[in-house]
């Protein structure tokens, strides 16, 4: 996207958002790049397009840690969309790498854990709802006394 076309195009958002979303910033354009996902129930190609991203804002079921809220710039409607990180392969040209993964026994089957950056997620419903649970708290603690 040039200049021009995000100067024109930010002018045309601006007229839609217009006191709608206190919190959009429209210089907070990105690039992004996602991977391509196959598996016997989803299939979905790798897709490259700008978005405006958003603050992040508690979403049930969607930890703020794990998704990007955000405007994608190659839809002809404003809609805010979820866009999972497990799905993103690079942010402005910088991978997003999950660093480690875990599997977790837990008292309804197994969890994964993840460490992105120095945060560790899991996928359980405890930690949609409180933001920790015991399964990430094992593996940081296990990790910790390893490093």
């Amino acid at each position: 996207m040039t200049p021009k076309e995000r100067d024109r195009f930010v002018d045309e958002k601006q007229k839609e958002l217009n006191g709608y979303w206190q919190d959009t910033s429209l210089n907070d354009i990105i690039h992004i790049k996602t991977k391509e996902i196959k598996t016997p129930y989803l299939q979905r190609a790798a897709e490259e397009f700008h978005a405006i991203k958003l603050q992040p804002r508690e979403v049930p079921g969607h930890p703020i840690d794990t998704t990007l809220r955000l405007i994608r710039l190659d839809r002809p409607s404003v809609s805010i969309e979820m866009l999972s990180l497990d799905r993103v392969f690079s942010i402005d040209n910088k991978e997003v790498n999950v660093k480690k993964e875990w599997k977790v026994k837990g008292s309804s089957g197994y969890y994964t854990v993840r460490l992105h950056g120095e945060k560790y997620l899991c996928n359980c419903k405890g930690f949609q709802f409180r933001k920790k649970c015991k399964h990430s708290e094992l593996i940081r603690e296990q990790n910790d006394s390893e490093g």
